[in-house]
């Protein structure tokens, strides 16, 4: 996953908006791109633009553009363009994926603030320890903090082990995430911790349901919505999903049945599902609903950056008690060396 050349969301989502209001409106797919991608703003839409513009004119579809561009898009962006090019509902596919995207960059945003100051916090305990091994170590060649480290060469040895650490954890979810398998058994582990798995499963049902119903309203088969929408979820669990549910509803299962038996669904969403169903209205019912999972997913996150801001404090919490304490201790220690030595 190429983070480094995706279009930041909020670019994205004015592309989306202005592309969508253009074909709407009746212009051209090429000529569109061109205005929307002036609007939009930033260097790698319009590079975008440009190519998109060429394959367009050759006489190949909008998506085959995204498909040669994938590594700037993400996947539920990728997925979509092909659903609204296939129902011949573009212009109200790019109207959905702005709303989503503008929201996704303002779930972004907020989670960001509200871990800046723990995030500070944590780096600056470090950078203190790092400095106390480094200056007690030239000091007196003693090691106060007992963790055996003394003078600057040990202490960029422990801000490598810190920060490098947390780089390898990083890297290996990233490795991870791009096997389906592995994805699916990492994101189960993440679940079962309490809080983290509340936040993921509100996302992923909150995709879930904006896709689904997004799909269903373009008059796709079910499979294929199915598909799309358990991708849209981002989460490996609910990826892995697809073929069982596939085979419960080829075997007469409804879709309500159907997502009760795999046990991730929570029950209160199946109720909506089968409520819709039998009303007929499942897309029209999960997107009505669509704010309200939306906010569930805002407020686990608002939680989760919470939690993890109190946690950061008591590490570094932590780690100021521990200092206090070594020296503390390395003090009487030689307070009482002195004494049997005078006595």
């Amino acid at each position: 996953m190429d983070f480094g050349k995706r279009i930041p969301l909020k670019q994205l989502a004015r592309f989306c908006h202005s592309l969508s209001t253009m074909l709407n409106t009746g212009v051209e797919v090429d000529r569109a791109l061109e205005l929307a991608a002036g609007r939009a703003g930033g260097s790698r839409v319009r590079d975008f633009a440009a190519a998109a513009q060429v394959i367009v004119k050759s006489g190949s579809a909008f998506h085959v553009a995204i498909k040669r561009h994938h590594e700037q898009f993400t996947e539920v962006m990728r997925d979509m363009v092909v659903v609204g090019e296939e129902s011949g509902h573009l212009p109200e596919v790019l109207k959905q994926l702005s709303e989503h995207f503008d929201t996704l960059h303002e779930m972004r945003t907020k989670f960001l603030r509200s871990i800046a100051w723990p995030v500070l916090q944590f780096v600056a305990g470090t950078l203190v320890v790092a400095g106390l091994i480094a200056l007690l170590g030239m000091l007196g060649n003693t090691d106060m903090l007992g963790l055996g480290l003394m003078g600057p060469g040990d202490a960029m040895f422990f801000l490598a082990f810190i920060y490098g650490s947390i780089a390898m954890l990083f890297f290996a979810y990233m490795v991870a995430s791009k096997n389906l398998s592995s994805k699916a058994k990492v994101h189960e582990f993440l679940m079962r911790i309490p809080v983290v798995g509340k936040c993921m499963t509100s996302f992923a049902i909150a995709r879930f349901s904006w896709a689904f119903a997004l799909t269903q309203q373009t008059g796709m088969t079910i499979d294929r919505s199915l598909e799309l929408s358990l991708r849209a979820s981002g989460n490996g669990v609910y990826q892995n999903l697809y073929e069982f549910l596939r085979r419960r509803i080829h075997e007469g299962d409804e879709l309500g049945a159907a997502l009760a038996a795999t046990e991730k669904f929570p029950p209160d969403f199946v109720e909506m599902v089968r409520v819709g169903e039998n009303a007929g209205t499942v897309p029209e019912e999960l997107m009505r609903l669509q704010p309200q999972f939306q906010e569930d997913a805002q407020r686990a996150l608002q939680t989760l950056a919470q939690i993890m801001g109190f946690a950061v404090w008591f590490v570094v919490a932590g780690m100021i008690i521990f200092i206090v304490f070594s020296v503390i201790l390395t003090y009487v220690g030689m307070i009482n060396n002195l004494t049997r030595e005078i006595m």
